[in-house]
């Protein structure tokens, strides 16, 4: 009998359902993720199918991917794992809450298993789920003591210790995006100033270069850049902040017209010289750098591993990191931290989910 995992990643701009053979991905679909929620807010309250479009888009997902993966044999779906954002109650399944899912307590394994039979569900963190796959399937396998940072929409971080996730006293360990680096800089979602989502995050960059945009009509951000990341092309990849700056520009890239600037395009004008791109990017990583310090000397990781759709800008990126890091740590610590980018990028939390099934039903596995 063939033994099938299911992992799942819920995730800001799409979903990605996958079964596994417990070694690889076997095969995956990917579906956007506002489809399903507008499904669900216009659902009204006895139209299951509508109202838990999710879950349900799940379960059917999860039966047509088995069934293209029998290959004649008998298919045991053994449990299926789930990287979901925001915090959520590990035990029991329940994800808190998550404001672009518009979900507030909602008993995500409950719905799942009851969809698939009684087959056990996990949940957990996106981060800690992405951080979990780097350590078993990725850039950590050689590594004890692990910090995985994702930057991107927002910024989370995994922390493994002896290969074992940390979640701290409440559960809620990682949340490094609101450390705080300018005590009076810009408000943050979560009500403080300065959070260090504020300045590295994709929303972030995308929204300060919004404001360039706002305050100087003749920025070269309004012109066509070489090499410009398409929204079109990009949207699942790094943070879309329409509507963000104070007052918004339609802009036109080649075929593509649209209301607002994406991260990757700051980047791509920073590395044609433009000093306010340059500057906004520069200062990004300089407070990732000052942040991995900061933790750094509190935890001792032997290595440091950066994902996330803004680190797909590493070649620009890492070095100013590394170079903040560098000069801000103690002696002891210099130049004894590897820290280096994702293997698994986007795969990331599918393959965590994958470790957090194997480490359930083989807790001995390494």
């Amino acid at each position: 009998m063939g033994m099938r995992y299911g992992l799942v990643d819920i995730g800001g701009t799409k979903i990605q359902v996958a079964v596994s053979d417990g070694q690889r991905i076997l095969k995956q679909i990917t579906c956007k993720t506002q489809d399903l929620v507008q499904q669900q807010d216009n659902a009204n309250q006895a139209d299951d199918l509508r109202a838990h479009a999710i879950p349900n888009y799940i379960e059917r997902t999860l039966t047509s991917l088995l069934h293209s993966t029998h290959q004649g044999e008998k298919i045991n779906l053994c449990a299926v794992g789930v990287s979901v954002p925001g915090p959520i109650d590990h035990e029991g399944g329940i994800v808190r809450y998550a404001s672009h899912l518009h979900w507030d307590n909602y008993p995500l394994a409950d719905m799942l298993s009851k969809r698939l039979q009684g087959v056990p569900v996990y949940i957990e963190d996106d981060a800690n789920c992405a951080g979990l796959g780097e350590m078993r399937f990725g850039a950590g396998q050689h590594s004890e003591h692990i910090l995985y940072i994702t930057i991107s929409t927002g910024i989370g971080a995994a922390l493994i210790l002896h290969r074992k996730l940390y979640r701290g006293h409440l559960g809620a360990a990682g949340e490094i995006g609101h450390m705080t680096i300018e005590p009076d800089g810009h408000l943050c979602t979560c009500g403080n100033r300065g959070c260090l989502e504020t300045i590295a995050s994709g929303t972030a960059i995308a929204a300060q270069g919004n404001q360039l945009l706002a305050h100087d009509a003749n920025h070269r951000l309004h012109q066509p850049l070489v090499g410009t990341h398409f929204l079109a092309q990009d949207s699942c990849d790094m943070a879309n902040t329409h509507n963000l700056a104070s007052t918004p520009f339609s802009r036109s890239r080649s075929v593509y017209t649209y209301t607002g600037l994406t991260a990757s395009e700051v980047f791509d004008c920073a590395r044609e010289g433009d000093p306010d791109c340059q500057l906004i990017v520069n200062k990004a990583g300089r407070s990732i750098g000052i942040a991995l310090a900061n933790i750094a000397h509190i935890i001792s990781p032997e290595t440091i591993i950066l994902g996330g759709g803004v680190m797909k800008q590493s070649d620009y990126l890492l070095p100013i990191i590394i170079a903040e890091m560098e000069s801000r740590l103690l002696a002891p610590f210099r130049n004894r931290i590897h820290i280096q980018t994702s293997h698994l990028a986007d795969a990331a939390p599918l393959f965590g989910a994958l470790t957090m099934i194997l480490d359930r039903f083989s807790p001995t596995n390494p």
